[in-house]
């Protein structure tokens, strides 16, 4: 029989009611008094939120979704030239519907038209199926007068013909003419209203793509009874299955709750060891549970039952010894099997039997130097290794991938069969063997991970919003995993938890294996053909001159393209002070030719010709060209500003500065400042042709740095590393055009370091031509992890590129010649389209971050100190900088650090000295006792979110923040649009004030109407006055942003008015011991 499975509300407030009590019923009274203050809250917010429509359109159009408890959802709609008017209509509706149904309580979601789009005749319908996992949009049809009209949900359920014939259900809507976009809100039970669509996609924090596994976790502990074992899973082989599924998830996620769990599951599973069934499957899940026990009290060290590896392997000897004689039997079959088959290919090999995997197991958790008779007989019985064939996979893949509503619902036996059940606890401890996957073609070896992303893809999809499961069948949303914060998901069964977890793990891990073996697949086929020995010398490491010197880099990882030999007859011009190495340096007719110009001295009046003149084309030229006051190297030649220019030096400035030559499009009254003048009548083509010429004269390794933010701080730790710090003038360069950073590069320098944003990452990559492009961070949320990638062409559901992050990266790749190195996060180096693309391009891809499978992996991150791991090399690296995000830029720089081939222990110590510049968020403690959290250099939508995790680190009472804000600079939508993405973030930090300025902002400061503390300034001086008075002793100051304005003077104010000699720099606070696990509550700060 089937276990009964709870049928508590999905949508209820996270307290459940007490078992076996049931509340007494409402009285009408208090039933009303609660759907009342649910259509109150409703109607409040769509008063301060909605917008009427324009005319010829009706004012208002509104759409109800209200459901119950086992009640299915009805939608209805409603419209009217007023919102008061259409809301009569509506809440009269949502009454009638819950009164007739006895409901004290509704969920209810209201979506209003906010724009309208006419269809033209014949054209396709928004494809809604393609946002079922996370939808970002919410759309309806509409006749042309608007009379008629349904939502466009993927979870809706379709009308029953029995339903259309009666009236009973809405009749299909053809031909639609009217798209309809909405926003909207939703509201269960006594829970504040949530914006619909959310601004935020589901976060999966540690596992993309997967249900929300610390959701699932929460679930299960809070099931378990007192003695460790859980409802509905007496049999003993489900609940060694419940307490693996925890075991295997405390690999990825430890916390302390999870080890109490995990201590009670235990006892209980000795408490039945001595009463296990005769036959083989409960005595090999036993050991199992027990080896994957211990192998974690080693692996995790504190975060685990420590006392383990003294009390599991006695347990483990009896077990064995009465499984020995089934592992034997099974092996002898295994070796007869392959033995008949000598001729035929690998995968046919038979599979192992859970007896045997048990063996192998108990054999490989045991120290080598361990002895005893069950040890011994198991040694001999079996091979020293376990390979793990192709039939394995085979067999294994179907019941994994086997995804119905419910492992319960399952057809045939399989839904009693603890075997399939499990198949993924087989699964990981069979990955968990020394010598791994069997070696496979790399077809077969796609196939397996393109089925395992689609089985992931499909698991996600159970991961859905409270106000998505809505539409959902009553039935199926009793078996909806809530992608909630407030983890009110309820997958009821235990054992369905379990299950899910276990399978999705088991695939994770799976698809992880399958990259890793896709890999060694193609560096063998590289390494046969021999075309990336270099790289591969360099992948490790090393160079040709052994362990390089930091003013000697080694040969890079990636192989240089020939350059031709520009320098002979070049002048040289000493370094600049404060620089390390001298700008490139250019003669004058090399100028005039590459930039497609005409030089002008006193003698030669604009307009005459000056090519016979023999003295203006000789002489020493110029070293560097500047384009600002700031940092101006003598005998560099100046860039004029002239209207319509963004760069250069007003005129005025000239005197002040020691040019060598100007450079104008526009030379009329420069002739008097004494030195030679060059027209270039088309500034941007000549500034990109000098940058060409540069990159030809580069020699050595071009690293380029791009990202939506860190570009600045990875590249001044790759600068502290490799120049044992910066210079002024090479971070003024940072902030100019990609043309300017070639051309003022220094040909002595070990590499050249440039900063690419990431909106010229398309047109300029073929400019500078970097050997090693480090894409820093990309908001890669709708990023999809198979391999087929949106259809050209395709207009979505608004005409915007789902994927623009992963196009970016697709595209410059594109760019890139043969033999350089593209560093990037694993998440977007683990996509498939990525690797298809780096093998055929013949690129070599090198990832950082906490996946497991990171090249540079962040193995945790606490109080500043970052713990990597590289191959079988662990590094400590005590940051100055505060902040994961800055943790990320250490991974970022120490990737590209590897990929020019240096060792980590050459970096290690400058890393640490790095500190990041004024306005990048490092902690300034004034000496009243005031934190200053300056990200003034901040524009980012990543860069917000990381400041405000940052100052709930920093201050966790609320009642202490105190935030400055001045907006993002805007992606596609306009920039008062782009500030409501900072409007979640405002809500949950909980300030006590919080200031905003300038006009971008005041679309925000409307949407955040209804809280008190917030206020908005269009002057800059009246906002640094309110800050000053209300900033008091103890408090944290957070400020943020620049989309028009830098708030730099308003961190200066605060600077000057609560210290007499300016902060201190707040270092990271020391810590005696690490602890692995505390990376989970850092990861994404």
């Amino acid at each position: 029989m089937k276990e009964q499975i709870r049928t508590r509300s999905a949508h209820r407030s996270p307290a459940p009611r007490p078992h076996g009590k049931r509340s007494l019923p409402l009285t009408l009274t208090e039933a009303e008094s609660m759907l009342s203050q649910q259509l109150a809250n409703g109607l409040e917010y769509l008063a301060r939120h909605m917008v009427l429509l324009p005319e010829p359109y009706p004012g208002c159009i509104l759409f109800f979704t209200v459901a119950a408890e086992n009640k299915p959802a009805s939608v209805f709609h409603v419209r009217a030239t007023t919102l008061e008017a259409a809301w009569r209509e509506g809440a009269t509706r949502v009454r009638q519907w819950a009164w007739a149904r006895k409901r004290d309580e509704v969920d209810l979601r209201i979506d209003w038209a906010q724009d309208i789009t006419p269809l033209k005749a014949g054209s396709p319908l928004p494809d809604c199926s393609a946002w079922t996992q996370a939808p970002m949009h919410s759309l309806a049809l509409a006749d042309a007068s608007l009379e008629r009209a349904q939502l466009l949900q993927p979870l809706l359920p379709e009308p029953h013909q029995e339903d259309i014939e009666t009236g009973s259900a809405q009749r299909p809507l053809l031909p639609p003419r009217l798209l309809l976009h909405l926003r909207g809100i939703y509201i269960s039970g006594e829970q504040p209203a949530v914006a619909v669509p959310r601004t935020d996609p589901p976060q999966q924090r540690l596992w993309p793509h997967l249900v929300p596994v610390h959701a699932a976790l929460q679930q299960l502990l809070a099931q378990q009874g007192k003695d460790g074992s859980w409802p509905g899973c007496g049999d003993v082989c489900d609940h060694l299955g419940v307490t693996y599924a925890l075991l295997q998830a405390q690999r990825h996620a430890g916390s302390a709750a999870l080890t109490q769990a995990i201590a009670l599951a235990m006892d209980h599973v000795e408490r039945r060891l001595q009463q296990l069934p005769g036959d083989c499957l409960p005595g090999a899940l036993a050991m199992l549970v027990l080896a994957r026990h211990l192998r974690n009290s080693f692996v995790l060290g504190p975060g685990a039952d420590s006392q383990a590896r003294a009390r599991i392997p006695a347990l483990m000897d009896p077990l064995a010894e009465s499984l020995l004689s089934s592992a034997a039997a099974s092996a002898s079959a295994t070796k007869a099997a392959a033995a008949a088959k000598a001729d035929a290919p690998r995968s046919g090999q038979p599979l192992l039997s859970w007896a045997e995997l048990a063996m192998h197991v108990y054999a490989s958790s045991r120290p080598p130097t361990s002895d005893s008779p069950t040890l011994r007989a198991a040694r001999s019985a079996l091979p020293e290794t376990a390979v793990l064939p192709a039939a394995f996979l085979q067999a294994a893949l179907p019941p994994l991938l086997d995804m119905p509503d419910s492992p319960d619902d399952r057809q045939g036996d399989q839904a009693d069969d603890p075997c399939a059940r499990w198949i993924g606890i087989a699964l990981v401890e069979s990955l968990q063997l020394d010598a791994g996957l069997e070696p496979q073609p790399t077809d077969l070896l796609r196939q397996w991970q393109i089925s395992l992303e689609s089985h992931l893809q499909a698991m996600a999809q159970r991961a859905i919003w409270p106000e998505q499961a809505l539409y959902l069948p009553p039935a199926r949303r009793r078996h909806a995993a809530f992608a909630d914060a407030s983890l009110r998901q309820v997958l009821q069964s235990p054992r369905e938890i379990a299950w899910l977890l276990a399978s999705s793990l088991a695939s994770l891990e799976l698809l992880d294996a399958l990259a890793q073996a896709l890999r060694s697949a193609t560096s063998h086929g590289a390494a046969e053909s021999g075309e990336d020995a270099l790289t591969a010398q360099a992948g490790h490491g090393l160079s040709a001159g052994g362990s390089p010197a930091k003013a000697s880099p080694p040969s890079p990882s990636i192989s240089l393209t020939s350059r031709a030999d520009e320098t002979a007859g070049q002048p040289a011009f000493p370094p600049t002070a404060g620089s390390m190495y001298p700008s490139m340096s250019w003669d004058r007719a090399s100028l005039a030719e590459l930039m497609s110009g005409r030089w002008l001295d006193a003698t030669t009046e604009p307009g005459t010709d000056s090519h016979t003149d023999s003295h203006t084309d000789s002489g020493t030229g110029c070293a560097g060209l500047d384009a600002s006051r700031l940092h101006h190297q003598p005998g560099a030649a100046v860039l004029v500003r002239r209207a319509g220019m963004a760069l250069g030096v007003q005129a005025a400035a000239l005197p002040t500065l020691r040019a060598s030559a100007l450079i104008s499009s526009n030379p009329q009254g420069l002739l008097h400042h004494g030195v030679p003048v060059l027209h270039v009548p088309d500034m941007e083509e000549g500034l990109r042709n000098l940058a060409q010429a540069a990159r030809r004269r580069i020699r050595s390794p071009v690293v380029a740095v791009s990202g939506c933010v860190g570009k600045t701080s990875t590249l001044g730790m790759m600068r502290q590393c490799l120049q044992d710090g910066g210079d002024a003038r090479g971070d003024a360069l940072l902030s100019q055009g990609t043309a300017l950073q070639m051309i003022n590069w220094s040909e002595a320098s070990p590499c050249a370091l440039l900063e690419l944003p990431l909106q010229a990452l398309r047109g300029d990559l073929t400019l500078i031509d970097p050997d090693i492009l480090v894409i820093t961070n990309l908001s890669i949320n709708n990023t999809p992890y198979s391999g087929e990638s949106e259809p050209p062409g395709q207009a979505g559901l608004s005409g915007e590129r789902k994927y623009e992050a992963l196009q970016e990266v697709l595209e410059a790749m594109q760019h890139m010649h043969k033999g350089s190195a593209l560093v990037t996060g694993q998440d977007i180096g683990e996509n498939p389209s990525v690797i298809e693309s780096a093998k055929r391009m013949g690129l070599r891809l090198i990832t950082f971050g906490p996946h497991c499978n990171a090249q540079v992996r962040e193995m945790g991150f606490h109080n500043g100190n970052l713990q990597i791991g590289m191959g079988n090399l662990r590094l400590g690296i005590s940051l100055q900088s505060d902040g994961h995000h800055m943790a990320l830029n250490a991974q970022a720089a120490l990737a590209a650090l590897h990929a020019l081939g240096y060792a980590p222990a050459q970096v290690q110590a400058s890393l640490a000295d790095w500190q990041p510049m004024i306005g990048a968020g490092q902690p300034q403690l004034l000496p009243s006792g005031i934190c200053l959290l300056d990200h003034s250099l901040s524009n980012h939508l990543l860069s917000m979110t990381a400041a405000f995790s940052q100052l709930q680190s920093v201050a966790p009472h609320v009642s202490k923040r105190l935030i400055v804000l001045a907006g993002i600079q805007p992606g596609q939508a306009s920039i008062d649009t782009a500030q409501l993405a900072l409007e979640p973030l405002v809500r949950a930090a909980q300030a006590r004030r919080v200031l905003l300025y300038g006009e971008p902002l005041r679309q925000l400061a409307a949407a955040l109407a209804d809280l008190l503390h917030v206020n908005w300034y269009d002057d800059l001086n009246q906002l640094i006055c309110s800050l000053l008075r209300t900033t008091h002793k103890g408090d944290t100051v957070l400020l943020a942003g620049r989309a028009t304005t830098n708030l730099a003077l308003a961190a200066d104010a605060m600077r000057d008015s609560f210290s007499d000699h300016g902060g201190h720099l707040i270092t990271s606070i020391p810590s005696s011991c690490f602890d692995p696990h505390q990376k989970q509550m850092n990861m994404h700060s």
